[in-house]
């Protein structure tokens, strides 16, 4: 950047932002650097970028602590973007779409990270072409978690949204109340900025299928569609109890004497009520006995409570319906925004699955619908009968078994943006000590994401360019969409340059700021 000191209309965006004029430059800085940098995102490229206006690196990280600036600031660029979605008038559902992502590091002392688990080396013998020194110290990874959302408007806007997980100790030290992931997901959701009268749906993963989503979802009236958890189990089973062999192991386990287990296996092995098996047991057992090993008894003693997972095993192969989706046509086709090599003219790519759809009554969640899932035949995948690829979960009983597939299919738009983010952008690039200096730098790029998002979405209102043209931008994601923001930048300084030229005046201003831009990049002129 010679001439421009910020990105193309980065300024009207930011022209109703109400914070301090030098915070605004700094956002521009640091915005500039993520759609521009070359190589590893940093500070000091954000500092040098604009030739014109070089800033300090400790001002911009120094900047990076007042969380206060870019978190109001990506509010009020969401909803900037949000008015430019009203243009299009677009029919249909928004989705919100829920995932965490992580940030590794081997730093011993990183502030508000916990461990992976990943600690734990290979045998020596196995280490081939490894040192053979005996003090090998082992520092273990450790990571920064960031609980993420990314609504999905009808006119395929994808709009950010993030909150950082904060650990136990580090609530502790700056005296904050200590929440769940699930539970952060749940404020994003109470906290979601809407059009008037819109349909939602909100998508996760297994880690989602909480009740304090669900209880979210409900205060707002949103629908839901969620794996279900593999330890759910149905409602409305009684208690049963019987002495079966795999009770009897384990109460082996349970170290109860072998006396007491010669006395139990006599006793038939049939279902009963709990009244009937402790009447059982007493019977066989002496007063003692049962006083002590009581407890024991009917742990190991009740029989497990059917699981949801278990309903697979009595379907059959003729219980699954297909399931076809188009993925460039259709209801979502602007939400996927695939590439022209995957949905270009004369190409019609599709997945099709096998489902079979029931509603019952799940513990803790109530009466759903569930969707059994798999996309290929037990023939050609030479699978057992009855084995399921996903089980879905939800609360949307009049949506199609069709729809609710497709709203969970697009569950992987959220893993593109966290590629796009980290990739392009340069999220998890940030080499700071403070966490505070971290939530600083994820909303700045949080920002960054807005705003190309805001810039496409204007550029696909203009009535000046070609079909050709819309179809690119409408296809273009972070990557293309930086190109595409760098280009517009080059052409008007180039038309500035062309300008400039034409006059004496004119020419020995244009030398003289080209010297200085040299002089900058070469690192002979000193930054105050």
């Amino acid at each position: 950047m010679i001439f421009a000191d910020s990105l193309p209309d980065f300024k009207s965006l930011l022209s109703t932002v109400n914070i301090p004029w030098h915070a605004l430059c700094h956002v521009t800085a640091f915005v500039s650097a993520f759609v521009l940098h070359k190589g590893t995102m940093s500070c000091s490229q954000a500092a040098s970028l604009c030739h014109q206006h070089r800033r300090n690196v400790a001002t911009l990280t120094r900047f990076l602590c007042q969380v206060e600036h870019s978190s109001d600031l990506l509010v009020c660029v969401r909803c900037a973007a949000l008015l430019l979605e009203a243009e299009f008038s677009c029919p249909g559902d928004f989705l919100f779409l829920l995932d965490g992502t992580k940030r590794h590091s081997q730093g011993r002392y990183l502030e508000n990270s916990f461990s992976c688990g990943n600690t734990r080396r290979s045998n020596r013998q196995d280490r081939k072409g490894k040192g053979k020194r005996k003090q090998y110290k082992n520092h273990p990874s450790r990571c920064h978690f960031f609980i993420c959302g990314l609504l999905l408007t009808p006119g395929g806007l994808r709009l950010p949204y993030c909150r950082p997980y904060y650990t136990q100790e580090y609530c502790q030290e700056i005296d904050q109340p200590f929440y769940t992931d699930a539970e952060l997901a749940a404020q994003m959701i109470l906290n979601l900025e809407l059009p008037p009268k819109a349909q939602v749906v909100v998508v996760g993963d297994t880690a989602y299928d909480a009740q304090v989503i669900q209880a979210a979802c409900s205060k707002r009236g949103f629908r839901w569609v969620v794996p279900v958890n593999p330890e759910r189990v149905l409602a409305d089973q009684p208690n049963t109890f019987g002495l079966t062999a795999q009770a009897l192991a384990g109460l082996r386990q349970a170290k109860v004497p072998a006396a007491v287990l010669a006395k139990l296996e006599g006793l038939p092995s049939e279902v009963l009520t709990q009244e009937a098996y402790e009447e059982q047991l007493r019977g066989a057992l002496d007063q003692e006995e049962w006083e002590r090993y009581r407890k024991p008894l009917l742990r190991h003693g009740r029989h497990k409570r059917r699981k949801v997972r278990d309903l697979q095993e009595d379907l059959s192969e003729e219980s699954f319906e297909p399931v076809r989706l188009s993925l460039a046509e259709g209801p979502h086709r602007q939400q996927r925004r695939l590439s022209a090599s995957r949905g270009g003219p004369g190409k019609k790519p599709q997945r099709t699955y096998r489902v079979h759809r029931r509603t019952e009554d799940v513990q803790s969640v109530g009466e759903v619908v569930l969707l059994f899932s798999k996309k290929t035949t037990p023939v050609e995948a030479g699978e057992k009968k009855g084995k399921v690829d996903k089980i879905l979960m939800s609360n949307a009983f009049e949506a199609t078994t069709q729809e609710l597939v497709a709203w969970y299919d697009l569950r992987w738009q959220i893993e593109l943006f966290f590629k796009e983010c980290k990739s392009v952008l340069g999220l998890d690039h940030y080499r700071v000590g403070k966490f505070i200096q971290v939530e600083g730098w994820v909303e700045l790029c949080l920002v960054t994401f807005c705003y190309l998002e805001w810039y496409r979405a204007k550029q696909l209102l203009r009535d000046d360019i070609s079909k050709e043209e819309k179809s690119y931008w409408r296809r273009a994601r972070a990557h293309d969409l930086g190109l595409l923001v760098r280009q517009r930048l080059e052409e008007e300084e180039v038309e500035l340059m062309c300008t400039m030229m034409e006059t004496a005046e004119g020419r020995r201003e244009l030398a003289k700021t080209l010297r200085a831009a040299c002089s900058a990049t070469s690192g002979s002129r000193k930054v105050a």
